[in-house]
């Protein structure tokens, strides 16, 4: 009897319908486990929401055979980072008397040099490699007008209780209480000498006048952070546009291999990864763009200020009698370096060469850290 079997069978459209509901639900549910991971993290409107959709939708396909966790890899990780950890405390130690050292002479050189001298040794590092770091010198710069004194006295400050540190810790590692001829340093654990340590920098600083730096630098900080932010407001501008750009396209071909890959327990840290990716790659482009002008600038402006800076101390030390005024020898001097600077750092990919990416290490570092801080942080 036919009729009677389509009588008795579910209905097929009902039951598609229920499954999809289902789905649609947990689709929902684990959306809805992946936005309370990512609490407190401000998301673009319209790419985040469809990314994460698509996201969800991918980690609750994978779920079901994903067992493996990485606390293990975590752990191993740490295990074979604290030997590299140790070795770099040990480096730092025994580079410390030099860096002391270096700066202690750096102080005496600026205090016995020309001012002349000093310009004109300033304006030809800003024509080589004013495009490189143009952050760093911009808030070089705003530190020297808004506060430089203030700032000074703040690092002096925290330099004292940095030497008294480094001198007691120099003490510390020689002691030998026992008399075994070993330093007790080397006869306890890895716990016992982050205590001790810990113990020897808080017995020597000075916490007032820690907190008196400390609070001082910040003020200083953020000041200098409000006015970066407003004077390369267009290259950040820049950096957001193409950032969400391109933030539709990797989700588009990064998630389905994050997701294969991650076990669903981290499926939450997606979105947040490809959300760096998109901003790393963004702000990376304006400010490439942006340091290609800045080359130009600072090329022109480092040239000339290092050669009329030179012909003023030549007219002081009577060396020559020329008017800057009449003459034409610090243009034609200083559009020279100018083209050279220029050349040099965009024909080294606007980037420090060997040996001098080494050397400038610090300031690429800070560099670095300013970008992102500009760019991205509010």
């Amino acid at each position: 009897r036919p009729s009677t079997m389509a009588e008795d069978a579910p209905p097929k459209v009902s039951g598609d319908l229920a499954l999809a509901s289902m789905k649609n639900s947990q689709l929902l549910a684990r959306a809805a486990v992946l936005n309370s991971s990512n609490v407190g993290q401000t998301a673009p409107s319209g790419a985040m929401s469809q990314g994460q959709k698509r996201i969800a939708l991918m980690s609750l396909n994978r779920e079901g055979g994903q067992d493996s966790s990485m606390q293990a890899k975590l752990q191993q990780l740490s295990t074979s980072i604290l030997p590299l950890l140790n070795k770099l405390l040990v480096f730092i130690d025994a580079m410390s008397p030099y860096l002391v050292k270096a700066w202690d002479t750096a102080q005496t050189v600026y205090k016995y040099t020309p001012l002349n001298i000093i310009e004109a040794i300033y304006g030809l590092a800003l024509c080589f490699f004013g495009g490189l770091y143009p952050l760093t010198i911009a808030a070089g710069e705003t530190f020297r007008v808004s506060g430089g004194d203030r700032v000074q006295n703040c690092l002096s400050l925290l330099w004292t209780d940095l030497r008294a540190v480094h001198q007691a810790n120099m003490l510390d590692n020689k002691k030998d209480d026992d008399g075994d001829g070993i330093a007790d340093i080397d006869q306890i654990s890895q716990q016992e000498l982050m205590t001790r340590k810990m113990a020897l920098v808080l017995k020597t600083v000075n916490p007032n006048r820690i907190l008196q730096a400390s609070g001082g630098l910040a003020q200083a900080f953020a000041g200098v952070c409000a006015t970066l932010k407003l004077q390369f407001a267009r290259v950040i501008s820049l950096a957001v546009s193409i950032s969400d750009s391109i933030r539709p396209l990797l989700v588009q071909f990064l998630a389905p291999a994050l997701v294969a890959v991650i076990p669903s327990d981290y499926h939450h840290w997606i979105f947040p990864m490809i959300d760096v990716t998109c901003k790393i790659i963004g702000g990376s482009i304006a400010w490439f763009l942006f340091r290609i002008l800045a080359a130009v600038h600072s090329g022109i402006l480092g040239g000339l200020m290092c050669a009329r800076a030179l012909l003023r101390y030549a007219n002081n030390m009577k060396w020559l009698t020329l008017d800057a005024d009449e003459t034409m020898m610090d243009e034609y001097a200083g559009w020279t370096l100018a083209a050279l600077g220029v050349y040099f750092q965009v024909s080294n990919g606007m980037a420090a060469p060997f040996p001098l990416n080494i050397l400038f290490l610090p300031v690429t570092f800070c560099e670095t850290y300013l970008q992102w801080l500009v760019t991205w942080m509010n």
